[in-house]
């Protein structure tokens, strides 16, 4: 029976070799190394045809938990982006792999977190540039968050993006993450600590999303130096929103605030607009100062302004238009550059 000869791929030059990898899709690489140290250290050696590296570990009931693999720095809105039935999403730049690990017996088990972040070494490793991680996500995950942390912040300075989405947190957990985990761009949070949680870190970063942010307080406001700051389900009351906005008025505080958005059973825009210096606008005005005005109807709101002359407007909804968001404030980002 006549067998078509195996191709040398270990013994092209470089130039043909990381023309082959590139069309290979990453977790088929990560096959064609393990046995082969060679291999290995032949793809290491081309590795920055990935420029990054997302990674996200998912966690559903009655299913192993998932390892995800992207290859692509994707931006905040591809994020927003479902994965849907679309069979063009299961391309090389995404991969989803089942983590678990199989008993004497057959049955299927959660892989132990330490084995975890040995595939993550791995890949990091072999395939990315600078073994820089992009982007980490933890769904649901019940390992040993302290481990995963731990190894983020030994292996790099800081994260991207991060988002961090768990039912069941103990209250050090948050704590050691924002402790010793930097997130430089996006962080997006949707944890339930218990109710005495009082986050204790210090953050400085470009946006954050918090959900479920009933134990957000005043301070926290100040702690989390952030340009965007969208806060759901929070117990903020008016009088703390007054004091944030005077502390923005005179420049002691929120001095990187650009836009915020918060939404809580116990905040009234108008309420909170009487108790600051404001100048009333129309809706024809409004909409001019600020272009960030789109996430409701508005008919009109409110201007104030900071003591060197920035302004920011307070938008108001139309009266049969519920808003998105209890609260929001919009900086003049415009005549910040300008100035």
């Amino acid at each position: 029976m006549n067998r078509r000869p195996r191709f040398p791929i270990l013994r092209v030059d470089n130039v043909v070799f990381r023309e082959i990898i590139s069309n290979i899709a990453p977790m088929d690489l990560a096959s064609l190394a393990q046995p082969s140290k060679h291999c290995q250290q032949n793809i290491r050696s081309n590795k920055s045809i990935f420029s990054a590296l997302n990674i996200a570990i998912l966690f559903h009931e009655d299913e192993p938990v998932q390892l995800e693999l992207s290859f692509k720095e994707s931006s905040y809105e591809d994020d927003e982006i479902e994965d849907s039935d679309n069979e063009d999403n299961n391309t090389q730049d995404r991969i989803r792999y089942y983590l678990y690990a199989n008993t004497e017996s057959g049955e299927m088990i959660p892989m132990s977190t330490e084995d975890v972040i040995k595939y993550f070494t791995f890949f990091c490793d072999l395939l990315i540039r600078d073994n820089s991680i992009l982007k980490l996500s933890i769904y649901l995950w019940t390992g040993d968050l302290v481990k995963i942390f731990n190894w983020i912040s030994t292996r790099q300075e800081s994260v991207k993006k991060c988002d961090i989405y768990l039912n069941h947190i103990k209250d050090s957990d948050p704590d050691y993450f924002l402790g010793n985990v930097r997130v430089s761009h996006y962080l997006g949070m949707n944890v339930l600590p218990s109710l005495e949680y009082r986050a204790q870190c210090y953050q400085q970063l470009e946006t954050i999303v918090c959900q479920n942010a009933f134990w957000w307080r005043l301070e926290h406001c100040l702690m989390f130096d952030c340009k965007d700051m969208n806060l759901e389900d929070t117990h903020l009351t008016n009088d703390n929103i007054v004091w944030l906005l005077e502390g923005w008025m005179d420049g002691s505080g929120l001095k990187r605030l650009e836009n915020m958005s918060l939404d809580g059973n116990n905040l009234d825009r108008n309420v909170i607009t009487n108790k600051v210096d404001h100048v009333l606008l129309d809706r024809k005005s409004i909409l001019a100062f600020s272009e960030l005005v789109f996430t409701e109807n508005v008919i009109g709101g409110a201007l104030i302004e900071r003591h060197d002359g920035v302004k920011a407007v307070i938008p108001f909804p139309e009266l049969d238009h519920s808003p998105l968001y209890q609260f929001e404030l919009n900086v003049v980002v415009k005549q910040i550059e300008k100035d």
